[in-house]
C-alpha cells in the first residue's frame, strides 16, 4: 500500500510523499500559473512537550499490479481467467465485452500490430470505475472509491467483491473542484509498467495489462477526464455543441437549452490532446 499527503486545497489536490510534505510543509504546486501555498499539515502537541507533524489529508492506494499479483496466487482466479471466452456468433449482437470493437482493436498491440496483446491469453484487460458517495446518512461528507475490474473473467464473476480491486479512496469532505488527475497519477504510473509487462504470474510468467475503459456516471466521468460538466457552455464530451443559456445568467446558473437542428462537429483526438497540454501548462 502506498500513502500520500494531499494538498487540502480542493482546486489543487497535489500529492506528496510523507517525507516531502513534512519537509516543505506548504504546497509548492502551480495552479493556473500561481503557487498554491496551502498548508499541508499542522504540529500536534504530544506528551512531555513533544510535537509531531500531521497532515490534513491522506490518500492511500494499492497499485493494480499488487492486486493482480495476489489474484494470480489464487487457483480459483487462474481457472476463471483462462476459462473460454463466450463470443457472439452474430456480428450484430453484443453479448459481452469480447464482442466489442475495443476488445478486437486490442487483440494486437495498438502501437505494433504484429505484437499480440489480448490474443495472448496471459495478458489482462482492465476496467476502471470511479464514483463519489456519502458514507454517512446524516452528513454531507463525500469520498470517492477508485476501483478496477478484470475483464478477462466471465461476466457473472468479474464484478464480485472477491475480484474487485479497491485501488484507493479519495478523501473528503467534498468532491475535488478541479484537479482529480493527481489521485490517478500513481495508478497511471503503475499501468505504464503493466503495459510493458511484470512477472506477476506465480510461475514467473510475464503479464501485461491495459486499461480498456472507464465506467462511471456523468459527473464522475467528467472529473476523471478533466472535462467541464454538463451545465457548461460546451458540456458535451463528444462534440463541440454550444448550449444556449438564458439571458443575464452565467456559469451553472439559469436555464440551458440543448435543442439544435443540426449536429455539431465532433471533438477530435488532436483537439483534446492539445487542450490537455494547454491545461498542464
Amino acid at each position: 500500500m502506498e500513502e500520500y499527503v494531499v494538498c487540502p486545497n480542493d482546486s489543487c489536490n497535489y500529492l506528496y510523499r510523507f517525507n516531502e510534505a513534512e519537509k516543505c510543509k506548504v504546497c509548492t504546486a502551480t495552479i493556473f500559473g500561481e503557487k498554491c501555498g496551502e498548508e499541508l499539515g499542522y504540529d500536534k502537541r504530544l506528551a512531555f512537550a513533544k510535537h509531531k507533524w500531521c497532515p490534513h489529508k491522506v490518500y492511500y492506494c494499492i497499485p493494480p499490479s499488487q492486486w493482480l499479483r495476489n489474484m494470480f496466487q489464487q487457483a480459483k482466479f487462474v481457472k476463471l481467467f483462462y476459462s473460454q471466452k463466450k463470443v457472439s456468433s452474430d456480428s450484430n449482437v453484443y453479448h459481452d465485452i469480447y464482442d466489442a470493437t475495443i476488445w478486437k482493436e486490442f487483440s494486437s498491440s495498438p502501437l505494433n500490430p504484429s505484437v499480440p496483446f489480448l490474443s495472448d491469453p496471459n495478458n489482462v484487460a482492465l476496467l476502471l470505475n470511479v464514483d463519489w458517495f456519502k458514507p454517512f446518512k446524516r452528513s454531507e461528507y463525500k469520498v470517492s472509491a477508485i476501483m478496477m475490474t478484470v475483464l478477462n473473467l466471465p461476466r457473472e464473476e468479474r464484478f464480485k467483491e472477491e475480484w474487485t480491486m479497491v485501488l484507493g479512496v479519495i478523501p473528503g469532505p467534498t468532491e475535488p473542484k478541479g484537479n482529480t488527475n493527481t489521485f490517478l497519477k500513481p495508478l497511471v504510473n503503475d499501468l505504464i509498467l503493466l503495459w510493458d509487462g511484470l512477472p506477476l504470474h506465480p510461475v514467473g510468467r510475464n503479464i501485461k495489462a491495459a486499461l480498456l475503459g472507464i465506467s462511471a456516471d456523468m459527473p464522475a466521468m467528467k472529473k476523471v477526464t478533466q472535462l467541464l460538466g454538463h451545465k457548461a457552455d460546451y458540456g458535451c464530451s463528444r462534440c463541440l455543441f454550444q448550449a444556449e443559456r438564458e439571458q443575464l445568467t452565467r456559469g451553472a446558473s439559469g436555464n440551458i437549452s440543448y435543442l439544435t437542428s443540426s449536429m455539431a462537429p465532433p471533438r477530435s483526438r488532436e483537439q483534446v490532446l492539445a487542450q490537455c497540454m494547454e491545461y498542464q501548462q
